[in-house]
């Protein structure tokens, strides 16, 4: 699938997306963790390069691949 962070995402979302890009799998189901406090984030693993992060679920967008 594909991620990307929508318009009015945290510049460390955006960030991180760019620097990792390509498909990605969900690693973990949305929940509420540390380091996003009083936030539901989920756990994604990018396939090209395994860089894995937890991200705010308000920040991102999932794009099913075809």
């Amino acid at each position: 699938m594909k991620i990307t962070a929508k318009q009015n995402a945290r510049k460390w979302t955006k960030e991180r997306l760019k620097r990792h890009p390509g498909e990605w799998i969900i690693d973990q189901p949305e929940q509420s963790v540390p380091c996003w406090p009083g936030e539901m984030a989920i756990h994604i693993k990018n396939l090209k390069d395994g860089w894995s992060g937890w991200f705010p679920v308000k920040d991102i967008e999932i794009h099913e691949s075809a």
